[in-house]
């Protein structure tokens, strides 16, 4: 699937002008399936109105298929784009490591370019627990019911597993000196795990056994993350660099 269907299937659809838009989910990081569709994140000018009233939560769920190809997007303000990057959650950021990515114009494809690797360093303190938060989430509600893998029925959610095992992946391999696509996109012999626990090769206490051993290699690295220098001059430039590009009449004295 090209990037620009979508936005140009988006943009009829909705009447919005997509200033940028990334892929993510497990397309973007090598873990998806015949079956899986494409995940993207979408961020659009907002409207008169919405300029007038301040109103900044524009948020949109849309679904589609281009010749088959089903695809799911969140559609956001432009102007969200520096808040959502300040919470530093990994599955958010990868969108500035993303392998497809549409930009509207070449100053908005230089102005973002030119932030990436701070804005995916810039707070790593924030980033170690807000994957904590995700992991913590995701163990608690692995046991809710019965889950369909691709062997069958088994004991845990695979889905809610294998994303606790990325998140652990993340901090135990990203770093102030790592560059964030290293770790998004990590070496066959990880990717096999996370397919063998989507595939419910692991039962239960293999499952927790796991994660728990990884969770104390996890809280080894804490001090990694929570010593880095903080960044936050590139959420400001982010905000400054949207706000040139894009809501700036240049043509004013």
């Amino acid at each position: 699937m090209m990037i620009d269907d979508v936005v140009k299937e988006i943009e009829k659809n909705t009447g919005r002008q997509i200033v940028f838009a990334a892929l993510r989910g497990s397309r973007n990081y090598g873990l998806e399936t015949p079956e899986s569709d494409y995940d993207y994140a979408v961020f659009v000018m907002p409207t008169h109105r919405e300029l007038y009233d301040g109103e900044l939560n524009y948020t949109k769920e849309v679904k589609g298929n281009i010749r088959g190809d089903l695809y799911e997007a969140t559609i956001y303000d432009i102007r969200r784009l520096p808040r959502l990057a300040s919470e530093m959650n990994p599955a958010f950021i990868e969108i500035f490591k993303s392998k497809s990515n549409y930009y509207r114009n070449l100053d908005i494809l230089v102005g973002l370019s030119s932030l990436t690797n701070r804005l995916v360093h810039a707070n790593l303190t924030k980033l170690y627990y807000s994957s904590l938060g995700v992991i913590k989430y995701e163990r608690t509600h692995m046991y809710k019911g019965k889950y369909t893998g691709l062997t069958g029925e088994y004991e845990y959610d695979w889905k809610k597993a294998m994303h606790a095992y990325r998140f652990m992946y993340i901090l135990l391999n990203y770093g102030p000196d790592v560059d964030l696509e290293d770790v998004l996109r990590p070496p066959t012999h990880v990717n096999d795990i996370m397919r063998h626990i989507r595939a419910g090769a692991y039962n239960r206490e293999d499952i927790e056994t796991l994660l728990d051993l990884l969770a104390k290699d996890v809280e080894k690295r804490k001090d990694i993350f929570t010593s880095a220098p903080i960044d936050n001059d590139a959420f400001t430039e982010l905000n400054e660099t949207i706000y040139n590009k894009l809501f700036c009449d240049h043509s004013l004295p």
